[in-house]
């Protein structure tokens, strides 16, 4: 349940309070009240052998224990290792909140996946806003996160990422192009990949390098730069919020800053690591641009990065393996089905159905069920032919797709034959 008005006027009444122990003392409260209301059996903070717990509740057969801060500064990973070692010894089905108002620092999710085990959920003062201001249920944020953890390994995602994926996913997208029916099969095609620049000068320069692939494949792509809501570390569970509302091919990242970084290169690590531990069917690129560099302004860095060979070179190897992954430049049987089926006349009186024919003015009839699947048959066979490479037909013994057809037929046409009175088929 949302938070009631009652928590929500408390609430403003504990963020202006000045004295810090008073104001974690009736957070701690606030937190139990809406515990109680979603019915989580919740209990008060307590002392277990000298160790303080801020409180607790149960939900789906498992205990969650919870430690909440107050603090203007982001919490350290030392603060995070040291709740962790309340809930180890603890039963499997104990996992730990741990709720800052302040934040957490930097480099906290990294180290506590040092750990065996990941068994703490992180929440920040964004989260806290949306919970006691009523916009969120408390349950429905715990699923959120838990699912995340589940798919990404991320321990630390802002309930927000939804909304920022969702609004990712209706920003402005560079289109395809508008190719014939003919001319598109020659091409490959790809929607939709996601580029992710520093800064926003940088949007111009991502966008002259994802047009140079234009010519020999069909690109939709968007471009969107690195803000307080984006970080660097929140793209695995970014991307994977993203398969909610659009379905991304690619991700492409573009730093201006040093590989050679320990700390750039052990962040890259572990982002790489959760995209390839997750449930999301994606490889990241990153690519980069020296420091030095970024310095020379706008229309200098462009160019300096469209004559970087090796970047161009990882920039086409990547979009290439994207494009033959999605590429089926061959025509679709059913398709094919589909297409001469809708150009029928179904003649129910005369129990015959009329075929348009490529000779003359004159339809073809169909008198039986066999002469429509032997008609469709044909049909597929021709463009197949017509299509598909020369050694891919010499392995072939002759085309045949009849039970295909039947099966298409019995799925999407029954009312049709039926009233023909072609009811063998059933």
């Amino acid at each position: 349940m949302l938070a009631s008005k009652k928590i929500q006027t408390e609430y403003e009444k504990v963020k202006v309070l000045e004295n810090t122990k008073k104001r974690g003392y009736e957070f701690e409260k606030l937190i139990k009240a809406l515990f109680e209301l979603n019915e989580l059996s919740p209990k008060g903070s307590y002392k277990a052998k000298g160790e303080q717990i801020d409180g607790s509740f149960f939900w789906q057969g498992q205990t969650f224990l919870l430690e909440a801060k107050w603090t203007q500064e982001a919490i350290p990973a030392s603060s995070i290792y040291s709740f962790k070692g309340k809930l180890d010894g603890k039963f499997h089905t104990t996992s730990g909140i741990f709720i800052s108002v302040g934040g957490f620092s930097e480099d906290a999710e990294l180290a506590l996946k040092f750990g065996k085990t990941l068994n703490i959920l992180l929440f920040d003062g964004n989260d806290v806003e949306l919970l006691f201001k009523g916009h969120v249920d408390f349950v429905d944020m715990l699923i959120f996160k838990l699912r995340e953890a589940g798919d990404t390994g991320s321990l630390y995602v802002p309930y927000n990422t939804k909304a920022i994926a969702s609004k990712l996913s209706t920003s402005q997208a560079e289109p395809s192009i508008n190719y014939s029916e003919t001319e598109a099969r020659l091409i490959p095609s790809i929607e939709d990949i996601l580029v992710f620049v520093e800064h926003i000068d940088s949007i111009y320069v991502a966008k002259d390098l994802m047009e140079t692939f234009r010519s020999t494949c069909d690109i939709s792509y968007r471009i969107t730069s690195f803000q307080e809501s984006i970080t660097l570390a929140s793209l695995p569970s970014l991307i994977s919020a993203y398969e909610r509302f659009g379905s991304a091919k690619g991700v492409i990242i573009i730093l201006e800053e040093d590989f050679n970084s320990e700390i750039t290169k052990g962040k890259l690590d572990n982002i790489t690591e959760q995209f390839e531990n997750s449930s999301i069917p994606i490889t990241p690129l990153f690519l980069f641009l020296n420091p030095i560099d970024v310095t020379q302004g706008q229309n200098n860095l462009r160019s300096l990065w469209m004559s970087n060979d090796k970047i161009l070179a990882m920039l086409n190897d990547y979009i290439t393996v994207i494009a033959e992954d999605q590429y089926n430049p061959y025509p679709e049987p059913e398709k094919i089905i589909a297409s001469r089926l809708q150009d029928l006349y179904w003649d129910y009186e005369r129990q015959e159905v009329d075929a348009p024919s490529d000779y003359d003015d004159f339809p073809h009839t169909l008198e039986t069920l066999d002469d429509l699947i032997e008609y469709l048959n044909d049909e597929i066979a021709a463009v197949m032919n017509a299509e598909m490479p020369l050694e891919w037909l010499k392995d072939q013994d002759g085309l045949n797709y009849k039970m295909m057809i039947k099966q298409y037929l019995i799925e999407n046409y029954q009312p049709h034959l039926r009233k023909l009175g072609w009811t063998e088929i059933f």
